[in-house]
Parts: C-alpha cells; structure tokens; sequence
C-alpha cells in the first residue's frame, strides 16, 4: 500500500511517476515492449519505496487516533480536531485494483475510497477528494469567490493571500494548474475516426479540425468521444506539468501530431478514464485552457475547528471581503426560496419526523420526481468540485458536494422509493446492523444517531449513508434531506465508527441552523434546472434557534480587546 501525506504532495512527489503505457497510447506516441518493462520497474520501485514507510506511517495514524479518542472523551475535542494544535493528516490509498471488480480507470487514484465506499460515492462526502485530504483545508477558486465578493478591477490573487492572513487564516498554498503548461493548447473538433484492428487494445486514428488548413490526425487510446465533439489538443511544442513535451511521433504505422488531453495530464484532476471533452461550442484552434477556466487560481487555507463556517465558498468570502473593505454580495434567501415555491407540482412528499430532538433540532426533506440519472454535471460545476478537491460522480451526488462547498450545509439525497412510510430522526435503539455505502455491515450502538424509515436504518445522521436507499444510475424521484444535527451527536457517530467525513467534519464545528432551509431549497433548484426534476413540496419538523443576543458598550470591547475601537469600526466589523 502507498501512504501519502499533506508534506509529501506539497514536494510533488507522484504516485506513479512513469505511467507511459496508458499516457502514450493516449498521446499518440508509441511504446515498445521495452517501456513497458520499464514501467513495471518504475511501479515496483514505487511499491517498494512505500512498502519501506507502511509499518512507520501505519503506526503514526494509530497513535493520532488513539490521542484523538482520549481528547474526545476528556472533553478536549469535539470531533477530529485538537484544538489549537495542527494534526498530520495520513489518507491511505492502496494501489491495488479489483477491490470492487472495478478498475483504476473506473475509478483512478481513488482504491482507497474504493475499499470503503465500493466505487460508489456517499451523499455524505466521504472520502471524495482527489489527493490526501487535509480535513482542516478549504480550497478556494478565486472565480468562485468572485461570486460573493465585488473585487476591484485589476484584482491579485496576492492581494487576497495577504487578507485571509489578516483576519488570522493560514494560507497553505496557492494553485494554478494553468502555471505549468506551456505551448499551444487548442481546441479541435474531432472529424473522423478510424479504429485500428489487431490490436490489443482500443487505438483510434482521429482526425481533428483546428482551424487549420488541413485535417490534423493524432494516435488517442480514449473511446469516450465520437464525431463532432469537441476535445482538447496539445500540439507539438507544448509542455505539460511534469515536464511532459509533446511531438509529432510515427507510432502503430502513422503520424501522430499531437496528443489529445486528459484532465490527468492536464493536472486539472485525476480522471484518466477518458479524454475531456468540451460542453458548448467553442472555436476551433481557440485556447483550449480559456475554454476550461483553467487559469483560476485556487487559495489553500487551513480553516481551525472554531471557525467552520469558514468550510465554504460563502463563509470564506464573507470574512474576505471585511478584510478587504469591499462588498459581500450574499445569497438572495428570499427569492430563491420565493422561486422554489412558484415552482411545485403536485406530487407525493415524503414526509419527515425527528424523534430525538438531542440530536436534530431541525430538518428539512424536500421530494422531487422526473429526475434524468443520465443528465450530466454542467462543465462549470465539475471544475469546481475538482478546484476544490472532489471527484465528479453524478449530477445528483454533484449537485449535494457543490451545494455543500458553496454555502457549508451537507446534504443527503435518498431514493425515496425506497423508503418506507417516514424518514425519521431517531437512535439506533432496536436496529442492530446498517449496511454503509462502502458496504460495511456496522454494528450499531443503541445511542448511535440514525435516520431511518419505518422499517430499517437508512444512514448514520451527518456521517455516511446506506446502501438501502442509496441514489443509483435509475434513481428519478429522491427525497433531499437537510438538517441540522448537534455536533456531539455527529462527533460520536464518527469516533465510535471511526469514519470521519466532509459533513461529519462540518457538523462537527457547527453548522448554521438557518442554513438547512437554504441549501436545499439550493439543490432543489439545482436538480430542476439541470436533471429536469419536478419538485412537489417539503416537510420540515423543528424550529429555526432565535439568535442569541448580548449587549455590550464600545467602551466594554475595547477595554476587553486590550486597544481602543470607535463605535465606526466596530460596526464597520
């Protein structure tokens, strides 16, 4: 097994630094027997430089979990976070493939959440990130805080780096895929393809307009295209990150002048499964990295356990903007929840009940039919979640990861033909067993916090859900749970399933109860215009928490603050 830590990353150290099988006959460029030996070298070599480090890193996350659940139980942590201190994350990814009958192309760079979830991605984000995962990190696409904050004209991504330091973030890193490619990257319709028989494996010949004055053809092992779509081609010349050039190369008896592009090779995520192809229409021979809002830098800030609103696009913007002095553009709540109800249908609504106000004081279930399960994710929505760390899976598994990403409130989409009578908050009490989605039969705790229908538990409340009532590629009518959990509850759930998650984390450090009204009615919204579902109304149980209020003179802030603030300043803040 490979383990990966933050600190390796960060030095650039790759999984598979070879890799040239697959990449060349994708690229167009030839290999012999001899490659593929040296391959198999490179890849031992790899496993045995990590096999060299399992027992020493194995070692170290147990002992970190062990500290962890003592700190739990003493009160000195809710969660996975101590606070104050800046745990070593350790995610382990075995290479092996087959755990699931599926194989890396299926699922690339992912046999660590292949073994837990098996191949299937939790609505309750478990595990979905493209690298080792820093559960304390938020990746920020600056164009997605665009969205919520008016920069000025002529904005630096530096100028934004320096605020989040400002108002007490510690920015990790900077990204900008687009920094690491150079040369002519281009935009190509594909015109003809020509399948070469006798071969082992898929090789097509694939004729390419670029807005040249003559068809350009290139070698590509890809079949995920056909005629007329439009794809993203390196031309000879170009640099991909890794030091990768490109040139025109003779393999499998023709010319090959270029390669066309996987987001892999691109390091714009890690799907190798298939070349991209492009959604809209663009202009043949155009920048090809323009027409994938490639060049978007991405800030990397270390978000501490008291301040997980900070665990989304809205609440990063927010604290962004004060320390900018510009304007916070929020979201509209009124007229998009105005829009949600212009909007139903008549239609069955499942109906929700919290039976353990400990643990939920609020939810919302929204029920939706006519969902497409083919509908793909919008292009601008895929790069996003792969901006900010996570896999495209499905638009309705999509559609819950952005909504959480943008605004912070996990979600949960049920197939809600699969539940029987209502969908509750409740305690394990009686049931004994959940099946997860990475098909793990639990053993449950009586005071484990569940929801469940009538019959059976259907998900472990803001930690991972179960295989009965799981979204699958038929699912078109689903049952869009939001709620707001206490954090204990989720924090126990976690530690004593030791399945840690992007909502339990969130859940965790607390979660604006106002949000769960919002959020769905977001991904609502979001399924409709994208899967052509229909909505049908909501039940909800519980009551928004009034606001806590305390009084308190400038005098009294100043004073407990140690310097002096006007009454401008203070209201300005």
């Amino acid at each position: 097994m490979l383990f990966r830590s933050r600190e390796d990353a960060e030095r650039g150290i790759p999984r598979q630094q070879a890799d040239h099988e697959g990449r060349d006959a994708h690229q167009g460029h030839g290999h012999e027997e001899g490659v593929l030996a040296a391959d198999q070298v490179a890849q031992a070599a790899e496993e045995q430089r990590a096999e060299g480090t399992d027992r020493e890193a194995c070692r170290e996350a147990q002992q970190g979990e062990d500290e962890r659940r003592r700190r739990i139980d003493a009160g000195e942590e809710v969660g996975g976070d101590v606070r104050g201190e800046r745990a070593r994350e350790i995610e382990v990814v075995p290479l092996e493939d087959g755990a699931d009958g599926r194989g890396d192309d299926d699922f690339p760079l992912f046999a660590g959440h292949r073994r837990r979830t098996g191949g299937r991605c939790c609505h309750c984000h478990v595990f979905t990130s493209l690298e080792p995962r820093n559960w304390n990190a938020m990746k920020l696409p600056l164009s997605w805080l665009a969205e919520f904050i008016a920069f000025p004209k002529g904005f630096k991504v530096e100028t934004a780096v320096n605020a989040f330091v400002k108002v007490g973030f510690e920015v990790e890193a900077v990204i900008n895929p687009a920094e690491n490619i150079k040369g002519p990257i281009k935009v190509g319709t594909v015109l003809t393809i020509e399948e070469l028989s006798g071969l082992r494996k898929p090789i097509r010949y694939v004729g390419l307009d670029l807005g040249e004055k003559e068809t350009r053809y290139v070698i590509c092992g890809a079949t995920n295209f056909q005629v007329g779509d439009q794809v993203v081609v390196a031309l000879p010349g170009a640099v991909l990150p890794g030091e990768f050039a490109i040139s025109a190369r003779e393999t499998y008896g023709r010319l090959s002048n270029g390669m066309i592009c996987s987001a892999r090779e691109l390091a714009l995520g890690e799907d190798h499964g298939g070349i991209i192809v492009l959604s809209g229409k663009h202009k043949n021979g155009s920048d090809a990295l323009a027409a994938l809002g490639a060049n978007d830098p991405i800030i990397d800030i270390a978000v501490n356990p008291d301040r997980g609103y900070a665990m989304s696009v809205r609440g990063a913007a927010r604290e962004l903007a004060m320390a900018l002095g510009v304007a916070f553009k929020d979201v509209d709540r009124k007229a998009l929840l105005a829009k949600l109800a212009k909007a139903k249908k008549s239609g069955k609504v499942t109906v929700a009940e919290i039976k353990d106000k400990d643990g939920a004081s609020l939810i919302y279930l929204r029920s939706l039919s006519g969902l497409d399960p083919s509908a793909p994710t919008p292009s601008w929505m895929a790069r996003r979640l792969v901006q900010a760390g996570m896999r495209p899976i499905s638009l309705a598994v999509d559609i819950t990861n952005y909504v959480m990403l943008e605004l912070g409130q996990p979600l949960h989409a049920f197939d809600s033909e699969k539940i029987d009578g209502k969908l509750k908050v409740q305690r394990a009490g009686k049931f004994k067993t959940l099946k997860t989605l990475d098909n793990q039969v639990r053993k449950l705790n009586a005071e484990d916090l569940l929801i469940a229908d009538e019959k059976k538990p259907l998900a472990l409340a803001g930690t991972m859900g179960g295989l009965d009532s799981e979204v699958t590629d038929s699912t078109s009518k689903i049952a869009l749970e939001a709620a707001h959990f206490t954090p204990i509850s989720v924090a126990q759930n976690s530690r004593r399933h030791v399945l840690s998650s992007e909502a339990s984390r969130r859940f965790e450090r607390g979660v604006d109860p106002t949000l769960a009204e919002l959020a769905s009615a977001r991904a609502a919204l979001l399924l409709m215009e994208f899967g052509g579902a229909k909505y049908h109304g909501t039940s909800s149980k519980g009551t928004i928490p009034k606001p806590l209020t305390c009084t308190i003179s400038p005098e009294g802030i100043s004073t407990l603050l140690g310097t002096t603030y006007t009454p401008a300043e203070i209201s300005k803040a």
